[in-house]
């Protein structure tokens, strides 16, 4: 019992330090409530003002401050959209893809204390009856597919379906703890985006971490057996 009592212990510790070490912050952001706030979908981070200057940023799944921050210059504050109609599921099925904030020529997204590991970004520009093209890009790269598993061949310059096509960044490194999203009008029309999904991609001792728990995990229910 006491050689079970210890090993339990054990595990739980390194389930700690994985978990730690895993370290998966999800962080929501409504940008614009004029067409209703997202507050209600879980800790998601909503900000009314165009204009934002280093604004906390927290988890979703435990409201904890993630030592991230955002910053942003756009324009105005849209509130002149229908209804997103989101994909059944989607991490964007409420009111946060209902407005946006908007530029007529450029503005720029400022995510600070992001740390070093990658993000995985996602980004919805828009809403399906809208004519709100942007061309967005992070650190200078085009997304990598849309939310429907589309590739994305050039910088975006379509708006959203409504449902499913948002723009998706799989792997984004952090260059001195910041990310710059550039959001730029399109032709004669303006830009600009409703709602990011950022989820913190694992660290590669994470996953160590996460091998020596399931191997010690199997060590004890091995020893459980044999009693």
């Amino acid at each position: 019992m006491m050689r079970f009592s210890k090993a339990t212990t054990l595990l739980s510790a390194l389930a700690m330090s994985c978990a730690t070490a895993w370290g998966m912050f999800e962080i929501r952001i409504d940008l614009s409530t004029e067409q209703g706030s997202s507050a209600f979908e879980g800790t998601w981070n909503v900000f009314n003002s165009s204009s934002l200057n280093d604004e906390t940023l927290v988890d979703l799944s435990t409201g904890n401050d993630t030592g991230a921050t955002i910053s942003t210059n756009f324009g105005s504050n849209n509130g002149s959209a229908t209804a997103w109609l989101g994909a059944p599921g989607s991490w964007l099925d409420g009111n946060a893809g209902n407005d946006l904030f908007y530029t007529t020529s450029s503005a720029t997204v400022t995510l600070d204390g992001m740390g070093t590991s990658d993000w995985k970004i996602e980004i919805a520009s828009a809403w399906n009856s809208s004519a709100i093209i942007s061309l967005i890009s992070i650190l200078g790269d085009s997304a990598d597919s849309t939310g429907n598993g589309d590739p994305v061949p050039a910088t975006w310059n379509a708006d959203t379906d409504g449902e499913d096509n948002w723009l998706i960044w799989s792997n984004v490194t952090p260059v001195a703890g910041a990310i710059t999203i550039d959001v730029s009008k399109a032709g004669g029309v303006g830009g600009g985006i409703s709602a990011l999904r950022l989820t913190q991609v694992p660290e590669p001792g994470a996953w160590t971490l996460l091998a020596g728990i399931c191997a010690l995990g199997l060590a004890v229910w091995r020893v459980q057996r044999k009693k």
